[in-house]
């Protein structure tokens, strides 16, 4: 591991820690490694019922920076009788948890995902996407998961539950509270009896062609079938038809819009549009400082030689200048731009979107762009 990497420390119930892990966290301070503070707290076990419970997620989440120095939060308020963290109680909790955090703190906050029931089942789709829906919507600036069959059973973990994670989440943003809650009733009611009996689900091996590395037909289509379900309680998911799939999907399209796929998997079609009048607007700025420098009177006394030196040494002292005033009108455009992303992430609470998208950017200014049409695309949704 490298210090950028996250390294987990772990609380005891309730609010309790070692000394094995006193020492852990020292270690991680002299190495100036990043430091994951985990805790899970039990409804129903040590703290109680629902309101002594968040109390205690929400000390957890102030123990882990005061007491470990955190550089964030791993959440999970868990249930005691079924071991799962997307249970009705144990989301109340997360979701009362996580709002009063976000709402008065600057802490960086995740939480775990332990469904019940194993992959390939509708209901690990299904209970893992109600957590999603409340993490999103109450501010949880990372999801870990997930860890189908309670995280218990060897192989039972795919890909594709993260991809439903993820796609839900991005489905929440933007949409009102009051939505949220009918949302969850809805889809929380329709799994909440089948604890006990949730089924086991599929081994990696027998759900993923383990060559490739891709989910077999099976899979996609129990996939396909609770996505149908979430839009049937109302969660409206990003779409992309198929013709505009197959543009982006082209190698001999532009990279650049490759750039705003592979960030955010499905966009929004308003995603591309935005990016395009954007883009649009910046070169039609270089344009105008470019026409406006040939045509200024400096540049008339340039070529009437009312300057010294050379023609040659005149003529690339004017693109030089040009250039500089060009690459300046950028950077205070793109600066305005990211600007108004944080105004709107800030003030209309839509969605905090992780930085490691930059990775994903040919460039700087590539970040700024996608970054304001995501955020426009959540505000239209």
């Amino acid at each position: 591991m490298i210090p950028s990497d996250s390294h987990e420390v772990s609380q005891l119930n309730e609010l309790k820690i070692d000394l094995e892990a006193v020492s852990v966290i020292g270690h991680y301070h002299a190495n100036s490694d990043i430091i994951m503070d985990e805790q899970m707290p039990i409804f129903g076990g040590y703290a109680g019922g629902l309101e002594e419970t968040a109390i205690v997620d929400i000390a957890t989440h102030i123990n882990a920076f005061l007491m470990s120095g955190a550089s964030w939060h791993l959440d999970g308020p868990v249930h005691i009788r079924w071991g799962s963290t997307n249970t009705r109680d144990a989301l109340t909790i997360a979701g009362w948890t996580m709002a009063t955090i976000t709402t008065f703190t600057d802490f960086l906050a995740g939480n775990q995902y332990y469904p019940c029931a194993g992959p390939c089942t509708e209901m690990c789709f299904l209970e893992l996407a109600s957590q999603s829906i409340t993490d999103t919507a109450s501010g949880r600036n990372i999801l870990s998961g997930v860890a189908s069959a309670k995280g218990v059973k060897t192989d039972k973990t795919t890909g594709m539950e993260a991809r439903m994670m993820g796609e839900v989440a991005r489905a929440t943003c933007g949409v009102d509270i009051p939505t949220i809650n009918g949302i969850l009733d809805k889809l929380v009611g329709s799994f909440e009896k089948n604890y006990a009996t949730a089924p086991e689900g599929k081994m990696f091996q027998e759900c993923y062609d383990v060559k490739t590395i891709t989910p077999t037909e099976e899979h996609v289509k129990v996939y396909e079938q609770a996505r149908a379900k979430l839009e049937g309680f109302g969660l409206v998911f990003w779409t992309w038809n198929a013709k505009q799939w197959s543009l982006l999907s082209n190698p001999g399209f532009p990279r650049v819009w490759q750039v705003f796929r592979e960030p955010y998997g499905l966009p929004d079609r308003s995603l591309f549009f935005y990016s395009c009048i954007i883009l649009f607007i910046f070169l039609l700025c270089i344009l105008i400082t470019v026409r406006h420098s040939v045509s200024s009177p400096c540049s008339k006394r340039f070529r009437a030689g009312v300057f010294s030196g050379s023609p040659e040494d005149r003529v690339s002292r004017h693109w030089r200048g040009t250039m500089c005033l060009a690459v300046l009108m950028i950077l205070v455009v793109f600066g305005s731009c990211r600007i108004i992303c944080n105004l709107w992430s800030k003030y209309f609470r839509l969605c905090n979107v992780s930085d490691s998208r930059k990775e994903h950017c040919l460039c700087g200014w590539v970040y700024c762009v996608s970054d304001l049409s995501v955020q426009i695309s959540m505000w239209r949704s």
